[in-house]
């Protein structure tokens, strides 16, 4: 092999056996995980998973060959099931239109990498999420990032460099944090800007319906595009993109993930279709999700942790070099408490975390053995000294650490 694909190969050994103690790093640290532990690794916060009525749907939809059409997107008919969830996913979250996409990445890699093509500055929260930054760079464009939820911060550069596109999240899935939506939008608004929210981390969970935080908060008007992914609430894997009908219309026949990958299934569009159905009437389900959140976050911060401003069912611990979030890991996974570790590339550098994700169906107990085994973790290691990543989220150094 080449001499740089070799060291490549190397650096990253050598990372495994120096910071990861010769195990991967998402892995569970214990052979035998104990049987009464609480896994927060998933986002199926609404706990659909299992539902019977979505296993049906898909089942259903097989025995019809719904695995029958391998095909770019662009050659989809029209009436078949991903154009009547596309009907219904634009319905529920008050937009004009809906495309279905293979994935989340896949949609905001497609809508901003077509939105870059307008030959304007796209201007990027620093905690967006990465699909938006590779949106941007597919384009042919350099996204500007701008300090993390701060609409001063973007001011600043917009005035520097012009109207332009703003990417965030409406949720931010590493932190947990809460886009000032209603902020951005009026900003949108009086400086000729197009927002796209991502609500991967907000749809299905937030609104009276589950239709997420921009129709929940009345902002259809304002925000000009929402992508989400699919594979959180929805528990499927798929993407989903809404807004303007006229741009969507061209997506379909610009867009990379269109064009130059097989469309999402039949049975996947049938499973979101029942998905769609019972998060519409899953009020009592992100009740005992808002309650379980808050539940968790009060009692993680009584405990002396810091978790940055999430006010989500996401909530992160902050470690920082990964020698250490390893040992943080294995001390809570000991404890029967399992998350998930993110590192760069995920996280700039030396800045990993462990984030917990809460579902409805955490029971009181559950969580307050999270609480408790935090707890002795805030005893055992200085957590003080551990900082939220949205400290370390400086604008210039953005897409080095990106």
């Amino acid at each position: 092999m080449p001499e740089f694909l070799l060291r490549k190969a190397r650096s990253h050994a050598e990372r495994v056996n120096s910071n990861w103690q010769a195990k991967f790093i998402t892995r569970p640290s214990v052979e035998t995980p104990p049987a009464d532990s609480v896994w927060l690794q998933s986002n199926d916060y609404l706990s659909l998973g299992y539902e019977p009525a979505i296993s049906a749907a898909w089942r259903n939809e097989l025995g019809q060959g719904g695995l029958s059409v391998m095909m770019s997107a662009v050659f989809e008919r029209e009436g078949n099931l991903a154009g009547l969830f596309e009907k219904e996913i634009a319905r529920h979250m008050g937009a004009e239109s809906a495309i279905l996409c293979q994935s989340g990445f896949a949609a905001n890699c497609g809508l901003i990498e077509v939105l870059a093509r307008l030959g304007v500055p796209v201007y990027i929260d620093f905690l967006a999420h990465r699909s938006m930054w590779f949106g941007a760079m597919g384009g042919g464009v350099r996204p500007v990032p701008f300090l993390h939820n701060s609409t001063g911060d973007l001011e600043k550069r917009v005035r520097r460099h012009g109207p332009g596109i703003i990417l965030i999240d409406s949720v931010y899935s590493a932190t947990g944090a809460v886009a000032p939506l209603r902020d951005f939008a009026n900003f949108a608004l009086v400086n000729d800007c197009v927002l796209v929210v991502d609500e991967s981390h907000s749809l299905g969970t937030h609104g009276r319906w589950g239709e997420g935080m921009v129709a929940r908060d009345g902002l259809e008007h304002l925000v000009h595009y929402r992508t989400a992914s699919l594979a959180k609430a929805f528990c499927g894997p798929g993407g989903v993109i809404v807004g303007d009908y006229d741009l969507l219309e061209m997506l379909r026949f610009e867009g990379a993930p269109q064009v130059f990958s097989s469309a999402t299934l039949s049975c996947n569009a049938a499973g979101f279709l029942e998905a769609l159905r019972i998060i519409r009437r899953s009020g009592a389900r992100r009740r005992r999700l808002r309650t379980n959140a808050m539940r968790m976050r009060r009692g993680l911060r009584d405990k002396g942790l810091r978790l940055g401003n999430t006010e989500s069912q996401i909530m992160s611990l902050y470690p920082g070099p990964e020698k250490t979030t390893v040992a943080v890991k294995s001390f809570l996974e000991k404890r029967g408490v399992f998350g998930s570790v993110f590192a760069w590339p995920a996280t700039p550098r030396n800045r990993s975390l462990i984030r917990f994700s809460v579902r409805q169906d955490h029971t009181r107990s559950e969580l307050q053995r999270v609480i408790d085994a935090c707890g002795e973790l805030a005893l055992e290691f200085n957590v003080q000294l551990w900082r939220p990543l949205a400290e370390f989220a400086r604008p210039e150094s953005a897409v080095k650490t990106r």
